[in-house]
């Protein structure tokens, strides 16, 4: 079981993020010749696996480096001209951009250090003679895409030319928009449109460069809060923000949001996070919630965040001090999430919130369904007791591949029709019309590559239509 580290007293309730916070995925490369080897590898790799830590629950982070003046300049080792002559790789100018497939999303992590000051837009900021980086894009559909650099190292700017440069008149241009220090860039709904290329240009500040992080991705958003939704209603974090809503056994004193039982199978609850600096703390905004149990039960989790997601069932049994992980999961953004685990009477908390301790906008949403925290029974319920009304889980995973998971539940026999749409609203596959099912829970998979019209990346929505009522829910699908 995982132990929290001390708690510093010079800030109580929140300790320094541990050097591995996540664990590490491993890679063991099979050579022939060198058999042996990898064979050691790998079973070293298994055992450091096995005793890795879960992630640690607490709001701070590392030490924000000592800050600059806007208008100084970090020096760079070497010119970039003589960075250049190490890796001579396309990206110089539009002449020879480095293309992006035709298919997003796209994470890329490179150094702009290594090229030469060809261009600048004024977005507002003008005069920079910091090196840049051209990328090239021509999209075989219409699309809308977010692009950003918040997750750089150095103060950043993005712009893009439609076609052909065309200085002082970028299609789109950002310097100040993200990062923990808002000095990072981001693009947001970007139309991207057929028969034309797209002149993406990583460019920095003054003459700072760096490692960057362009993400190139879909506008989708996979929280979507119904009218029944019980709403966290904290304040959105800020530089210098101090929670004293739900930060659990981070706060002084710890709070937290309880969750009473309900009658419904399935609790849902909305709300908001981020990242931020204070006290020269990066911080994020770690959300609890306690529920208390009278009764054994299996409690399940599912989570839909707009951010790289971590998601934890802790045993507050013993109070702060003996906090215990039960379960965990962490994963990107639209990936649902899932914990759970029997438990017996007592204390628990659901954690939720960032899994790093930088670029989450202050303000974005998250949502969890709590199953099973329902009033004292004789008895362990169902793991998916039927619902009163026609029921549609998360589909699962999103974003899917090559195939979906759908599941629905009814408090009764019913006929049911499951039908997949595009954003547009057309009926593009039907996996089930009108079967009847019994009463409790089911399971569909979709093939979206058998499906006609559902061979494109993007945003769909699975529709789910009975006697008993409709519901409607989004998902992703890649390619």
């Amino acid at each position: 079981m995982y132990c929290p580290p001390p708690i510093p007293p010079s800030r109580v309730g929140n300790g320094m993020r541990p050097a591995h916070s996540h664990s590490t995925h491993r890679r063991v490369a099979t050579l022939i010749g060198l058999a042996l080897l990898c064979a050691v590898a790998g079973a070293f790799a298994l055992v450091q696996a096995a005793h890795a830590p879960a992630p640690s629950p607490w709001s701070t982070g590392p030490r924000v480096a000592a800050e600059k003046p806007r208008a100084q300049v970090d020096a760079r080792p070497e010119t970039p001209e003589a960075n250049r002559s190490k890796r001579p790789l396309p990206g110089e100018t539009v002449d020879d951009p480095i293309w992006l497939s035709e298919y997003p999303p796209f994470y890329i992590t490179d150094n702009s250090c290594y090229f030469l000051d060809d261009y600048d837009e004024a977005c507002p900021y003008t005069g920079s003679t910091s090196p840049d980086v051209v990328y090239a894009f021509s999209p075989t559909q219409d699309q809308v895409l977010h692009v950003d650099l918040c997750a750089s190292e150095y103060d950043t700017k993005v712009y893009i030319y439609e076609d052909v440069v065309t200085p002082g008149a970028p299609y789109a241009c950002n310097d100040d928009a993200c990062g923990s220090d808002g000095y990072k860039s981001r693009l947001d709904y970007v139309t991207f449109s057929t028969g034309h290329t797209y002149y993406i240009v990583v460019d920095g500040y003054g003459g700072d460069c760096g490692e960057y992080t362009l993400s190139i991705n879909y506008t989708w958003e996979c929280v979507w809060c119904t009218e029944t939704a019980i709403h966290e209603d904290e304040p959105d974090c800020y530089n210098g923000y101090v929670d004293l809503h739900n930060a659990g056994c981070g706060g002084d004193p710890p709070v937290f949001q309880s969750i009473a039982p309900s009658e419904e199978p399935m609790i849902e609850i909305c709300g908001r996070t981020g990242t931020f600096i204070t006290d020269g703390y990066h911080m994020r905004d770690t959300d609890w919630y306690e529920i208390i149990l009278t009764e054994p039960r299996e409690i399940l989790v599912e989570a839909n965040t707009n951010f790289y997601g971590l998601l934890m069932l802790l045993d507050g049994r013993d109070g702060c001090e003996g906090l215990q992980t039960i379960d965990f999961d962490s994963q990107p953004m639209c990936v649902v999430l899932n914990v759970g685990a029997e438990l017996d009477p007592g204390r628990y908390w659901i954690w939720i919130g960032p899994s790093e301790f930088d670029g989450v906008f202050c303000g974005t949403e998250y949502q969890f369904f709590l199953h099973g925290h329902t009033p004292g029974m004789s008895a362990l319920p169902e793991r998916q007791p039927p619902p009163a009304t026609l029921s549609l889980l998360p589909v699962q995973p999103s974003p899917c591949l090559d195939e979906a998971r759908i599941r629905f539940a009814l408090a009764a026999p019913a006929a049911v029709t499951l039908e997949i749409l595009d954003p547009a609203g057309r009926v593009i596959a039907t996996p089930l019309a009108a079967r009847s099912c019994t009463a409790g829970m089911h399971a569909v998979t979709w093939r979206p590559v058998a499906a006609s019209g559902a061979g494109c990346s993007g945003l769909y929505f699975c529709r789910a239509r009975s006697a008993q009522g409709n519901q409607t829910r989004r998902f992703v699908r890649i390619e």
